[in-house]
């Protein structure tokens, strides 16, 4: 595979990512439990981050991510699979401008088209 992505680096591990000067960001696509302690690893190394939900299983834990990543001035994101989607977009855009009136509650369910 590396021949077909001959200009792509590879690495074997976490710290050899880290540890190179050109990786600006990291995405944390792990299992939950391990989110914490790869994110902190990786604000540790001055590496930006991008962490799927849940951000940590612990309130206490996201809190010392957070004021990592604001110590050093990084960048600490969670993922939120549609919070850009045109659609959710636009829906808190016309709900933002009163054309719905008075929202007490939004239920979706995401379909593919058939």
């Amino acid at each position: 595979m590396h021949d077909i992505y001959s200009t792509v680096d590879i690495f074997s591990s976490l710290k050899d990512v880290l540890l190179q000067p050109t990786v600006e960001a990291v995405v944390i696509a792990t299992p939950a439990e391990t989110h914490f302690i790869l994110a902190r690893e990786a604000l540790l190394s001055s590496k930006h981050v991008f962490v799927e939900k849940p951000m940590t299983l612990t309130e206490k834990d996201a809190e010392e991510l957070i004021d990592l990543a604001a110590s050093r001035n990084l960048i600490l994101m969670v993922g939120h699979l549609l919070q850009y989607h045109p659609a959710f977009v636009r829906l808190k855009q016309i709900a933002s401008d009163g054309e719905l009136g008075r929202i007490n509650y939004i239920y979706s369910h995401r379909m593919t088209s058939p």
